[in-house]
């Protein structure tokens, strides 16, 4: 198992999906909450393998798993749950 922790713009870029899009999934997954400083990661974040990475050039912002399981309940419906390689398959998206 990859166990490689990529921040969430790399989860983006990976999945070739805009940012702020990624946000709403993490949102409606409960795996993030909006803050007044950005983002806040949850309890159902760190359980599902998110957490806090402080680099010295670019300061301090969540990781996640670079195959990370999200149960996207807007995409979905809550029937099933979507990996990264999932989502790009859905989509029709490099995996690259």
């Amino acid at each position: 198992m990859n166990n490689k922790l990529i921040s969430t713009s790399a989860l983006s870029k990976k999945l070739t999906i805009p940012k702020n899009n990624l946000d709403e999934m993490l949102i409606a997954a409960c795996f993030i909450e909006k803050s007044e400083d950005g983002y806040k990661l949850t309890k159902q974040g760190e359980e599902n393998g998110g957490c806090w990475h402080t680099h010295q050039r670019f300061g301090t912002y969540i990781v996640w798993p670079e195959n990370i399981t999200i149960p996207n309940k807007i995409i979905t419906q809550g029937k099933e749950y979507l990996n990264a390689t999932a989502i790009a398959n859905r989509f029709g998206l490099s995996r690259i």
